[in-house]
């Protein structure tokens, strides 16, 4: 299954996404089933051609996740892969829904095929992680978003001070006046390490 639908200012979005990525982003050919993976080998992060504009900024967002969280040398083996594809979907869902975009018809089911075997309280464990990564995510595409409209402005109008306009952002779901996602979210325990010697995986698959 995937997403359909347009992308408020798709190109500007996705710019600004790419930016906040820790890695490069590129798209490719893959199986019909891959919607796109991050690998830890590589360091890269590789989108499917030919998607949806929601499925494109959705995937992108969740593998930028498994990037920032499960891509340091080191730490792939804080969280098993159920842990990780949990965090990462339920990630890419609070950015998107931050502007606009609805992806609860994937996100949820994907989130329950990959949290069935795990117990509340492991779930419980990975809130704070979640909130406060969609959190870091939303502002530094606002601050990428601004980037590129001033860029833009200065370009047509070298004289005239660049302003984001309202529209954009009303456009994108942003209200100045909503409360932080960090801020809704007491702290949570973090989880647990494994075992010593657990194998570190070196791709983060979304399917």
């Amino acid at each position: 299954d995937s997403l359909s639908g347009q992308g408020e200012q798709y190109e500007d979005f996705f710019k600004a996404l790419s930016a906040t990525s820790t890695v490069p982003v590129s798209f490719e050919k893959l199986h019909p089933e891959l919607h796109g993976y991050y690998s830890s080998m590589t360091q890269n992060i590789v989108i499917a051609e030919g998607m949806s504009e929601v499925q494109t900024l959705k995937t992108l967002i969740h593998e930028i996740s498994h990037a920032m969280l499960h891509g340091k040398e080191g730490e792939e083996h804080l969280a098993n892969r159920n842990t990780k594809e949990v965090q990462a979907e339920s990630i890419a869902y609070t950015v998107c829904q931050h502007y606009g975009l609805d992806t609860s018809d994937y996100s949820f089911g994907y989130v329950a095929g990959w949290s069935h075997t795990k117990s509340l309280d492991e779930l419980k464990s990975s809130l704070s992680v979640i909130h406060s990564t969609a959190q870091k995510i939303i502002e530094n595409v606002d601050r990428n978003i601004m980037e590129i409209q001033k860029s833009r402005e200065i370009q047509i109008t070298p004289t005239t001070h660049a302003v984001v306009p309202k529209s954009f952002y009303n456009s994108l779901g942003i209200h100045a006046d909503k409360p932080s996602v960090r801020n809704q979210l007491k702290s949570e325990p973090k989880p647990e390490l494994p075992a010593k010697g657990q194998k570190q995986r070196t791709m983060d698959l979304e399917v």
